[in-house]
């Protein structure tokens, strides 16, 4: 899965929180939950590899 993921319709104002997973969800692959943790005001880059149905 490459590229930026890009979380709408989040109804808060710090829309990734500690503790706070997502679901990443692409068509003929399975979900797969992440839980991303990263220090106020920095950002991360994710490798997710998701297995296929």
């Amino acid at each position: 899965l490459k590229g930026k993921i890009r979380l709408n319709d989040i109804k808060n104002t710090n829309p990734i929180a500690v503790g706070d997973k997502v679901i990443v969800e692409k068509i003929g692959y399975k979900k797969q939950e992440v839980t991303i943790t990263v220090v106020n005001g920095e950002t991360t880059n994710l490798n997710i590899e998701l297995e296929k149905n």
